[in-house]
Order: C-alpha cells, then structure tokens, then sequence
C-alpha cells in the first residue's frame, strides 16, 4: 500500500525547503558582501599605508627646511605670507 502525505504536510514540507532555500541565498548575498568590504577595506588600508609614507617623508622634509632656515637666519618665527621672520 502507497504512503501520501496530507496536503498540509506536504505544503509544511515545501514551505520548510523553500526557506532553506531563501536563508542560504541570502547567506550567500551577504558572504559576498562581507568579502567585497573587506577587498575595499584592503585597498583603503593600502592607501592609507601611502598616505602615511608620504607623511612621513613629508616632516622629514619639514625637520630638513627648518634646519637649513635656522642654520641661516637663526631662530624665530616666519610669516608665510610675507617671508619675514620675527
């Protein structure tokens, strides 16, 4: 003798499977999300590694000028706009 499930049952079953189905594309959907953040958190963080160099450099640039200005004009303080120093 044939076994049939009711028509509830068989319903409960299709909506449990079609939920699984939905969970996991979306888990999938934010899977992909998560890893695509964290390629553009990888390129930011290169930019700011850049960024930072060039920082550096730059008040090393800034220590060098100072140095040099100090050596020639001795100390004081320089007006940016006009170049006198006080």
């Amino acid at each position: 003798m044939e076994k049939i499930l009711t028509t509830e049952e068989l319903q409960s079953l299709k909506n449990l499977n079609e939920r699984y189905v939905n969970l996991t594309y979306q888990l999938g959907e934010i899977e992909f999300d998560i890893k695509k953040y964290q390629d553009i958190l990888v390129e930011l963080n290169l930019q700011k590694d850049y960024l930072f160099k060039d920082f550096k450099s730059l008040k090393e640039s800034e220590q060098n000028l100072t140095s040099t200005l100090f050596t020639k004009y001795g100390e004081g303080k320089i007006d940016l706009e006009s170049g006198k120093i006080s």
